[in-house]
């Protein structure tokens, strides 16, 4: 499945690139282009999937690493200054690949979701860790929005229902707050 859907995606990207070669409108290039940055962005998110599902070596300091790294590239990429707050030291503990898939996706969600609507110009991603209990704080100081209205908006909200249901089948919570300065 993730290989044919590599395989569409990189089919997609090379018919894109000769539309914008051969193409006489603007219009016709901007469009070719937005679908060409999808399908970029589809094809980072496949090969992150693969990266953790072909490292056998999992363990709890890592999956913070990599969560702290993506954070900062992710935020610095799309002109967002991130601020980051992680523990030097981290207790290694044995996860096994659901949480590492589920923890990974639902941060990549928040702030794909941050980049996308808040038009914030600082995030942060602050990690506790009590034993085996992890603590994520993500946030921004961007417009903030109404959860409730956003998951009642049928299609509208599909990405915030995946996290709680990544973070409940982990037996943990996830809870949206607006901060006093704005933002989530």
């Amino acid at each position: 499945m993730l290989h044919d859907s590599l395989n569409g995606s990189l089919i997609t990207i090379n018919s894109k690139l000769l539309e914008v070669r051969s193409a006489a409108k603007s219009d016709k290039i901007n469009k070719a282009h937005a679908t060409i940055i999808e399908q970029v962005e589809r094809l980072f998110r496949l090969k992150q999937i693969f990266n953790f599902v072909f490292n056998t070596d999992k363990d709890l300091e890592k999956l913070i690493y990599r969560v702290r790294l993506y954070t900062g590239n992710f935020l610095t990429q799309n002109n967002v200054t991130p601020l980051l707050s992680v523990p030097d030291k981290i207790k290694k503990y044995p996860i096994d690949i659901e949480v590492e898939f589920n923890l990974l996706m639902t941060v990549q969600e928040l702030l794909h979701n941050i980049v996308k609507y808040s038009k914030c110009t600082r995030a942060g991603l602050e990690i506790t860790q009590e034993n085996s209990t992890l603590q994520i704080l993500i946030w921004d100081n961007g417009i903030g929005f109404d959860l409730q209205k956003t998951l009642e908006k049928g299609n509208k909200g599909y990405g915030l229902k995946k996290c709680l249901e990544w973070i409940k089948s982990l037996n943990g919570e996830i809870n949206w707050l607006p901060l006093a300065a704005g933002g989530t």
